[in-house]
């Protein structure tokens, strides 16, 4: 804002998939693999997932010995876009898809029901990493499970003359995020 004083700003948060034309909305950002649609996407960052608990819940529910017993644990998942249900651990050679009984819109909240201890979620250490470094979070299955990185794309029509508004914005985005390849 500093750059660009006159520019105004109008954020909507949520974890849905909308349509810019009908929401009226210039850049959105997509979590995950993009879906093919008529949308252009510049990849801004990626960022590891992990499975995380809190100290509390841990103390008392146990820790998890495996992936193959989550199912026994209490599990924080999204209600709104199912593929973020689908977690990258191998089980039975595939990726898990949980079903949770306690699901969030959004993963500011799911984070904050992990931290809260009502159970084990799956975020990205973008949202998790001063967590667990001050130890509110624990990271889980670290030694068994492949690292998987998700991807952050901005997402926005093109037009014939994309305004400058957007490209700017999507350009300033882009060169602060370029550096926060979270693969840790």
């Amino acid at each position: 804002m500093q750059l660009y004083p006159a520019i105004e700003i109008e954020m909507n948060s949520n974890d849905q998939v909308i349509d810019l034309l009908e929401q009226r909305t210039d850049v959105a950002f997509r979590f995950g693999q993009l879906q093919d649609s008529s949308l252009h996407a510049k990849l801004l960052c990626r960022s590891r997932l992990y499975i995380v608990a809190s100290p509390e819940y841990l103390a008392k529910h146990g820790y998890p010995e495996s992936p193959n017993v989550l199912d026994q644990h209490q599990l924080i998942g999204f209600s709104k876009v199912p593929a973020l249900n689908t977690w990258h651990l191998e089980v039975d050679d595939r990726a898990l898809t949980i079903h949770a009984k306690l699901k969030a819109s959004n993963d500011e909240t799911v984070r904050q029901l992990t931290l809260m201890g009502n159970g084990i979620s799956c975020l990205s250490q973008f949202l998790v990493s001063k967590d667990l470094q001050q130890g509110r979070l624990v990271a889980l299955f670290e030694d068994e499970i492949t690292t998987h990185h998700q991807t952050i794309h901005a997402v926005y029509y093109q037009q014939d003359h994309l305004p400058k508004r957007v490209r700017i914005f999507i350009e300033f985005l882009a060169e602060k995020l370029k550096n926060i390849e979270i693969t840790k």
